[in-house]
């Protein structure tokens, strides 16, 4: 019984990863962003986990429009990678108001999603703002056969300055 789960487990386990290029490739394709109002990167870093996985992390800004130099928004992003593929993708929306020698606040917060392999599902994930951060937290899940082997918290946050500096 126990050489047949785990023949069950390298077989799917070999599956995913043979398709997993052929989708990475394709979601590259579209997400291609041709637009001159594309979102400018502040930031990118990569943190290193003790499991051997990645966390490639960006804070993005998205161009102001014009008469709204007192508003600002953007993402931070959380790639999460295992051996050297990228397995699911976390990002924090963020809208900000600041001026004037006042604190900015964060007047909305919101999140999207990626999932990259479809071993892993999104568990639970939220949103929220307070004061000049907008929050967000999200629990990601590896399963095979409805069970559970790995599971990864995220938290995240994006700030803003009172000149108008995302973090």
């Amino acid at each position: 019984m126990k050489k047949a789960i785990s023949f069950v487990f390298s077989a799917l386990l070999a599956c995913s990863l043979l398709v997993q290029p052929l989708i990475t490739a394709s979601a590259l394709e579209a997400s291609v962003v041709t637009s001159p109002e594309a979102a400018v990167v502040i930031s990118q870093t990569t943190e290193h986990l003790d499991n051997g996985a990645v966390l490639s992390i960006t804070v993005t800004q998205t161009p102001q429009a014009k008469g709204t130099r007192s508003t600002i928004s953007g993402t931070k992003q959380v790639v999460y990678s295992t051996s050297g593929v990228d397995r699911w993708s976390f990002t924090l929306h963020g809208s900000f108001t600041y001026g004037n020698g006042s604190a900015a606040v964060c007047t909305a917060s919101s999140y999207t999603y990626n999932i990259m392999d479809s071993l892993w599902e999104l568990q639970s994930a939220s949103a929220s703002k307070s004061k000049n951060k907008a929050i967000g937290d999200a629990t990601f899940v590896f399963k095979i056969l409805g069970i559970t082997f790995d599971s990864v918290d995220e938290h995240l946050q994006l700030s803003c300055s009172k000149t108008g500096a995302l973090s």
